[in-house]
């Protein structure tokens, strides 16, 4: 008989051994299930924290394409003395952001002030939202059925400023890096007034361009 016991209490401990195994291991199988992947960012979101700077085209002497910033939008402004049916000015002021900032609403207007700050033409202004805002006019030499073309127009060798103004308006949670000069932020918007002096010489063109 006292042979007898240890062998019952050895093929408890068996027994018990065998059915804890299989706990143990499905134990450990849950253990390697990896955790279910997190809601991923909307598309074209920059990273948490990430500032979208704006930057002010300079003025040129030469009509260059820049293609906005990754991550950061543009303010440009161009003209166009080219035109000679009738002679005149094209102006335009443009705002664009890079494939980097989700959903920024563009607004502007451009305007043509002579040398007196007088207002001698204005462009369309818009409203949008994703893509190249663009306000563009023209102030070109006016036409009369008795006298041909008048007075009212650009004259050859004075100057004439591009008066900007556009707004931005980025989509929560991306926010605005310090502003540019002439710019300024209130809250997701920010708003920029850029002026570009130039002087109306037939067959000459200049300014920054979207890219």
């Amino acid at each position: 008989m006292p042979r007898r016991r240890p062998r019952a209490l050895v093929r408890a401990a068996a027994v018990l051994a065998g059915a804890a195994l299989p706990l143990l291991g499905g134990g450990l199988a849950h253990a390697a299930v990896p955790p279910l992947p997190s809601t991923p960012p909307l598309p074209g979101l920059p990273a948490s924290g990430q500032p979208i700077d704006v930057v002010i085209a300079p003025p040129s002497v030469a009509t260059v394409p820049v293609p906005p910033p990754l991550t950061g939008c543009n303010v440009y402004t161009s003209y166009d003395n080219t035109g000679t049916n009738p002679p005149g000015s094209a102006f335009r002021g443009q705002s664009a952001c890079g494939a980097g900032v989700y959903a920024p609403a563009l607004s502007g207007l451009a305007v043509l002030q002579d040398v007196f700050g007088n207002v001698v033409a204005a462009g369309n202004g818009y409203g949008q939202v994703w893509g190249v805002g663009t306000s563009a006019g023209d102030y070109a030499l006016q036409g009369s059925l008795t006298s041909g073309l008048s007075s009212a127009g650009p004259v050859p060798g004075l100057d004439y400023t591009i008066s900007y103004t556009t707004s931005i308006t980025l989509t929560w949670p991306q926010f605005w890096g310090p502003p540019a000069a002439g710019c300024s932020v209130s809250g997701q918007t920010l708003t920029c007034h850029v002026t570009t002096t130039y002087s109306y010489i037939p067959g000459t063109q200049g300014g920054l361009t979207p890219g």
